[in-house]
């Protein structure tokens, strides 16, 4: 500006020179400025722009249920077809704004795994108990529970129900010391075979991890392997998805956690722990990884409606009396964590998510290494 106040007069080819003149000796110096703060910029905040973890505590309410229990899983078990909290072989029914608790059968002690499914092929949901070399079948009859014992095996230490043979029929899967039995309800009897080799078992799940509405079995082995197993054209195929933490030679990883969830924005995935939290799910004809997150010593991993706001989120079980909540927002995972209720030097061991007082409220369960069973609900 100050060039053509001074030249109005001047050719163009006059002011364009000068022009030049004066931007090179005054304002590409301010330029270099600009562009080497831009540049420090870039260089010194290189953090992600995305959502970042905060913590929600306040707007968690927290009651103690059971000094002495603990929660596996939600079902409606009976005819009558309320959903109820069941822990080991603990049935929980909440009447009159308050707990009551019952045994699963008069010897129904000592279980070291439980779970639900529809195994007998009738259509009535059932729990199953594994109880180190036996498997039990647990029913109610209208008026009280029994017990059948169902199969024998050696040593079994976990166990899962599913339908990876996709012919409709749930089958129970028990890792052993001798290998992976499916044990099968057919012709009106139990049978067990052994179909696969596998003894070196961290974790075991069923489901639809893959989004392609069929079953599969998916194993995590003692150095955080992730492998899953399929029956096709008349046998098993098993493959190996992917590893959550690479580990040093000759260690096994102690805290791990499996499940198949619907986490991943309503989406059928795979979600395992060790050191890191991470989600398996499948696209198209691969299977892609991604970090959750990290938490010390994660003993179970659920997804559920906790908030009872249509999102499905993650809920892990945490050592140190921590309760994580993860949630998928746009591409980035975003964690809330509450402490449980009770002795803050325990761990938790358990999570289970549902309408535990059967009155269609979604509420977070946890269950300490102490026996203390704490409910959560979530104020919006």
């Amino acid at each position: 500006m100050f060039i053509f106040i001074q030249n109005k007069v001047a050719s163009h080819s006059q002011r364009a020179v000068k022009t030049r003149e004066f931007l090179l000796e005054n304002l590409y110096p301010i330029a270099l400025l600009f562009l080497a703060f831009a540049i420090n910029s870039c260089k010194t905040d290189s953090s992600p722009t995305g959502p970042q973890d905060r913590d929600d505590t306040d707007l968690w309410n927290s009651a103690l249920v059971d000094h002495n229990g603990g929660a596996q899983f939600i079902a409606a078990l009976r005819p009558d077809g309320i959903p109820r909290l069941y822990g080991g072989t603990s049935e929980y029914n909440y009447i009159d704004n308050a707990w009551t608790i019952s045994k699963m059968g008069t010897n129904a002690t000592g279980f070291l795994f439980t779970a639900i499914g529809k195994c007998k092929n009738d259509g009535a949901l059932r729990m199953y108990g594994l109880s180190s070399t036996t498997v039990y079948e647990f029913n109610y009859n209208g008026n009280q529970w029994t017990m059948l014992n169902i199969a024998t095996l050696a040593n079994g230490y976990h166990l899962a129900i599913g339908d990876p043979r996709n012919d409709g029929f749930e089958s129970l899967y028990i890792v052993s010391t001798d290998g992976l039995h499916e044990v099968r309800y057919q012709n009106s009897s139990w049978n067990d075979s052994i179909i696969d080799s596998t003894t070196e078992v961290n974790e075991i799940c069923g489901g639809d991890g893959r989004g392609d509405g069929k079953g599969s079995i998916y194993i995590m082995d003692r150095i955080t392997n992730i492998f899953e197993l399929r029956y096709e054209n008349a046998s098993w195929v098993r493959s190996r998805i992917g590893q959550v933490d690479v580990l040093p030679p000759n260690t096994v990883e102690t805290y791990t956690a499996l499940s198949v969830t619907n986490s991943h924005n309503s989406h059928p995935n795979i979600v395992a722990s060790a050191s890191d939290i991470r989600e398996f799910y499948y696209d198209a004809d691969h299977w892609i990884q991604v970090k959750v997150g990290t938490e010390p010593g994660v003993n179970q991993i659920a997804d559920g409606i906790g908030r009872n706001d249509g999102i499905d989120r993650i809920y892990c079980a945490v050592d140190f009396d921590l309760m994580a909540e993860y949630t998928l927002t746009g591409s980035s995972w975003i964690k809330t964590s509450q402490r449980k209720t009770g002795d803050i030097s325990s761990a938790i061991v358990g999570v289970v998510v549902g309408p535990g007082r059967g009155d269609g409220v979604n509420r977070v369960y946890v269950t300490d290494n102490v026996g203390g069973l704490s409910e959560f609900s979530f104020q919006h």
